[in-house]
């Protein structure tokens, strides 16, 4: 009775597959590295636990922002991360709300050039969210990793967590240069992990600086 799930453990691990994605993409892309994908959404809505989307170096203008809808599993965890000595960076300027009007709300799934929200496991490495109406913004997730994360002059915090949270890991963020004027630049922070509860959140060694409200603002 142990070995038919153990059979089946490793035959779905087994399936975990490498997604690439580049600035350049081509006309017929399939994810595969001589024909990556150009948007990052299309390698996250094909994803399945255990794989890797690798983002190749460049700049992504978006002109809609990255959501993560699928889960990963403990054993088998997503990840999406820039190619090793690759520079990426993910730019929201063309998105909505970037910037809102002043006095204006962010809505729904808008709200992060990466929006994560009702997930769990995945691992973000190696990435750079900018111009964004925030950089990050995380919801009701649980068991994420993010790892030498930039979140900079976007137009409400950087790097924002809230709701129900537990067992998620920040290591090694950097966050500057956030200013939210829609607020006349009262509430943008550089983390700000708000309005929730739970276990387990750890940041570890993440820089944060000149950005228009707090560094970091736990509530």
């Amino acid at each position: 009775m142990l070995v038919i799930p153990t059979i089946l453990s490793c035959l779905s691990l087994a399936q975990a597959a490498n997604i690439f994605v580049s600035p350049k993409g081509v006309a017929t892309p399939d994810g595969s590295q001589a024909k990556p994908f150009s948007d990052i959404q299309a390698a996250v809505n094909i994803s399945q636990p255990g794989d890797v989307i690798i983002l190749r170096g460049g700049t992504y203008d978006l002109l809609k922002n990255i959501n993560i809808t699928v889960n990963g599993t403990a054993a088998a965890p997503i990840t999406l991360h820039a190619a090793k000595d690759e520079e990426v960076i993910i730019d929201g300027e063309g998105l909505p709300d970037t910037p809102a009007p002043v006095g204006a709300s962010v809505l729904g799934r808008n709200r992060g050039v990466l929006h994560v929200e009702r997930v769990q496991y995945w691992n973000f490495a190696r990435l750079t969210f900018t111009h964004g109406a925030y950089g990050v913004y995380v919801k009701d997730s649980s068991n994420l990793r993010f790892n030498q994360i930039v979140t900079r002059e976007n137009y409400e915090s950087g790097f924002h967590m809230q709701g129900a949270l537990s067992n998620n890991v920040i290591s090694y963020l950097d966050s500057y240069g956030n200013r939210d004027p829609r607020n006349n630049g009262e509430n943008a922070d550089g983390l700000a992990i708000k309005e929730g509860k739970g276990e387990g959140n750890i940041v570890v060694g993440s820089r944060f600086w000149d950005n228009s409200d707090d560094g970091v603002d736990f509530w």
